[in-house]
């Protein structure tokens, strides 16, 4: 029963973090006007875009190296990766003060908005992100869901009881929120800082390996950024700030089928992993197809229901119908059956540890959609960022699946 109850805690512990931020973004949807409403978005977009650099740099490679390693070492990467994240939270505070310097100083007043909401939600979630991540590892599924279901909980009736009404507000609310979990963390866990900079044989063997993994990731994040959330900046800089919040509203709908790609980026990697490691590739090919296969059966029957009763559902979720919820809502449904497939093809790739075949996917597609989305904009306005979105998932998963399908002629030859 025990081992039944750790190996469906994942799970569950994906759809409570999923299911809460919908909720999340539900409330404010009907607590801030559709301006504010529009600035958290943007807001929310950016810290979630900095968190792909995070994830490539320091959360993928602890997901997989970890269960290759023996105690001792796991202890020193460890302290490794918490030091080396304290050190970006540090240049990233230094970046965005700055940048909230400006944006007052020049009378910048959205600009200043955004800066100072993704100064003050951005360092308390990377390190919240991070100690989750250390659960993971240490198999402790239990504590995790109930770290996961206190915060949001927390988050949710904090917001719901204050009834934010601005942008500051709701900013400073998830702040607190998270920045207490956080403390707790800090203050329990066994992570130490340590001068990884330092030229000793334990660090450096550690970091050129977690070098040669991460480098393509981290070029890929910057590159992912302009294949998709680049967009929606697009929209709200040419469109309107109204067209991002309705963009929002529809992405937060189909976001309900977040949980399987935060399990296919987190768990399903290490889990892949520890089988690649203690049974070899074959029995690792076996279980990704497994994995492959139920994922890609529940996200095509939960996007079957939210095309066929999308209208009722947008009524029930933000109390009114609109068509222009409506209209991206059809888009983000295809949009999210092809990120699906691209997420799929990208999680056996970390495994395999062919992290270069990602990044050449995110070459081909940034470089075809950043050509193609003012266009699209111009003539399709707010629908035209989707539509941008849709096309460089496109060109990343033929990458992909080219870059593949080369391999295996070359390998047969």
């Amino acid at each position: 029963m025990k081992i039944f109850i750790n190996k469906l805690s994942p799970l569950i512990d994906q759809f409570v973090v999923s299911m809460s931020n919908f909720v999340i973004t539900i409330l404010l949807a009907r607590l801030l006007n559709l301006t504010d409403f529009g600035l958290y978005s943007i807001v929310w977009l950016i810290v979630i875009s900095i968190a792909s650099l995070v994830q490539a740099l320091i959360f993928s490679p602890m997901l997989s190296f970890s269960p290759k390693m023996s105690i001792s070492r796991l202890r020193i990467f460890s302290n490794v990766t918490y030091s080396q994240l304290l050190v970006l939270l540090a240049i990233l505070l230094f970046l965005l003060s700055l940048i909230s310097f400006i944006s007052y100083f020049f009378d910048l007043h959205t600009m200043f908005q955004v800066a100072l909401g993704v100064l003050f939600v951005s360092i308390p979630y990377y390190l919240f992100e991070y100690f989750r991540r250390e659960l993971m590892i240490q198999g402790r599924c239990i504590a995790l869901l109930c770290t996961d279901c206190l915060t949001y909980l927390t988050i949710l009736c904090c917001l719901y009881l204050f009834e934010v009404k601005s942008l500051y507000y709701a900013v400073m609310t998830i702040s607190i929120c998270f920045s207490g979990v956080v403390v707790v963390f800090m203050l329990t866990s066994n992570s130490r800082i340590v001068a990884f900079w330092l030229n000793t044989p334990e660090y450096r063997a550690l970091i050129i390996k977690q070098y040669y993994f991460s480098k393509w990731l981290v070029a890929s994040s910057g590159l992912q950024f302009l294949n998709g959330n680049v967009f929606t900046l697009f929209a709200g800089a040419f469109v309107s700030m109204a067209q991002v919040g309705y963009l929002r509203m529809a992405q937060n709908i189909v976001g309900i089928i977040n949980p399987i790609y935060v399990f296919l980026d987190n768990h399903a990697q290490l889990y892949l992993a520890r089988i690649k490691s203690e049974k070899g590739n074959e029995a690792c090919e076996k279980a990704y197809l497994k994995v492959a296969t139920l994922c890609m059966m529940g996200l095509s029957f939960i996007l079957v229901i939210l095309f066929t009763f999308k209208t009722e559902i947008i009524t029930f979720v933000y109390g009114k119908q609109s068509a222009e919820v409506n209209e991206y809502m059809v888009l983000m449904i295809f949009l999210s059956f092809i990120t699906g497939a691209n997420f799929l093809e990208r999680l056996i790739s970390k495994v395999r540890e062919n992290t270069h075949i990602i990044f050449k996917s995110y070459v081909h597609s940034s470089i075809l959609s950043c050509i193609s989305v003012y266009p699209l904009i111009l003539y399709s306005e707010g629908r035209g960022a989707v539509l941008a979105m849709i096309f460089a998932q496109l060109i990343m998963l033929i990458s992909i699946l080219s870059s593949k399908t080369q391999k295996a002629v070359n390998s047969v030859k």
